[in-house]
């Protein structure tokens, strides 16, 4: 009987497991019973944008045919640069083993870099972007550019003056007339850096807050885009006579780097339209896709066509007759057979790091049809002993870019330096702002 009652509890118990069960409608699917999860696309990645963060263009590699600079992703920017012209720029901040300088030169037609070469002797940062040394002379073009546009003055426009060459105080600014036989037209006084004439028509004719504020319009003030992070130029301007005369002939309250020194140079040469700069032509991953495209070029109207027109024949006059005739030639001969304006700034800084030397200008359009016209900038600090200065640089700088065959002996160290230098007349710092 106790048998029996097991064997029907056993077939009720296996009865209740087959129910739970369900229904066996045949052989099973080996493998797990879990559908894959659909198949989605990796998204690619976005784009990049400017500034790039890591790009050190102090670490410029030029070598076949090209310039680049790998980032700290991995990724490689490929640069708009000139490699010989690089390398040979490169080479002659070597060659004078200057205390701190930087070289700056753009396409201007489209805001192309074509060479960017920075030398410091003690740390390792690029010159090129920093803005904490005097503009020096570099000023008297804002000023210039205010002269023309606010007070309705022209290149022919004519000032007798006296003294300012190495100072300037009360006294240089008042006029006194029968007792100054020194007369330059303005022009001239831009070429000459004459300080006195500057700050004389400034006080005579504009107002500090609309020297400031062109200043501002043409870049100061503000860090101006580019594909690496770059210092604001400054610029204060005082309200009392002498600080204002002061600050318009350059001696005081701006600071500039070669990057918007440069720039600068080139809105003149577009007849007053600044180019958008670019370095960084793309940029690729370790797998070859491009991340970055250097977008089309694009200008920004600053300054009326005339007025830039104007300040353009002042700047000529710095090459023709004026503070940099010696170095742009030898004899009567021009070193280039381009035509270069341009303007000089000289400042003995003692907080910069000794004498501050700056040339900023451009060419006309260079051999052959297809050669763009170019914009450039240099600077070169140096301690208590100097030879060559800035002008000087730039001429060698553009000589370069002008002879694609002397870039590549200089590139390869050959020849460096050829022509006169002021190397044999090293000296203390002179105490001039031109």
């Amino acid at each position: 009987m106790v048998s029996r009652s097991r064997r029907i509890s056993s077939l009720i118990v296996a009865a209740a497991l087959v129910s739970c069960r369900g229904k066996d409608d045949g052989p099973r699917p080996s493998g797990s019973s879990v559908s894959p999860p659909a198949m989605v696309d990796k998204p690619a990645a976005p784009m990049l944008r400017t500034p790039f963060a890591g790009l050190n263009l102090a670490r410029i590699k030029a070598e076949s045919g090209a310039a680049s600079v790998s980032l700290p992703s991995g990724e490689r920017a490929e640069l708009t640069v000139d490699p010989v012209l690089q390398k040979a720029t490169q080479k002659l901040l070597e060659h004078h083993r200057f205390d701190r300088a930087g070289v700056v030169v753009l396409d201007v037609e489209d805001g192309r870099v074509l060479a960017w070469a920075s030398r410091r002797a003690k740390g390792t940062t690029d010159v090129n972007v920093e803005a904490n040394v005097p503009a020096a002379s570099l000023f008297k073009i804002v000023t210039g550019a205010a002269l023309v546009e606010h007070a309705h003055l022209t290149p022919e426009t004519e000032t007798c003056y006296s003294g300012g060459f190495h100072s300037l105080g009360m006294r240089e600014l008042q006029e006194h007339p029968g007792r100054e036989s020194a007369c330059a037209s303005l022009a001239l006084s831009m070429g000459k850096s004459i300080n006195t004439v500057f700050a004389r028509l400034a006080v005579k004719h504009l107002k500090p807050a609309v020297l400031e504020h062109q200043a501002r319009r043409l870049g100061f003030g503000s860090p101006i885009a580019f594909d690496v992070e770059t210092e604001a130029s400054e610029v204060h301007v005082p309200s009392d006579a002498l600080g204002f005369g002061r600050t318009a002939a350059g001696f005081a309250n701006s600071t500039m780097s070669p990057f918007h020194a440069a720039l600068l140079a080139a809105t003149f040469a577009r007849a007053g339209d600044r180019p958008e700069a670019h370095i960084v032509e793309r940029v690729v991953d370790a797998s070859g896709t491009v991340r970055y495209e250097r977008p089309a070029a694009k200008a920004e109207p600053i300054l009326g066509p005339d007025v830039a027109r104007a300040v353009g024949r002042m700047m000529e006059t710095t090459v023709q007759e004026g503070t940099s005739r010696k170095a742009f030639h030898h004899g009567q001969e021009p070193w280039l057979a381009t035509p270069v304006a341009g303007k000089t700034g000289t400042l003995n800084a003692p907080d910069a790091g000794g004498l501050v030397t700056w040339f900023a200008g451009y060419t006309g359009r260079g051999r052959g049809p297809a050669r763009h016209q170019v914009a450039i900038a240099t600077l070169v600090v140096s301690g208590p002993l100097w030879d060559v200065k800035a002008n000087t640089l730039a001429r060698d700088v553009l000589r370069a870019w002008e002879k694609p065959e002397l870039a590549a002996a200089w590139a390869d160290g050959k020849g460096l330096g050829d022509g006169p230098t002021n190397r044999a007349r090293r000296g203390t710092h002179a105490r001039k702002a031109r």
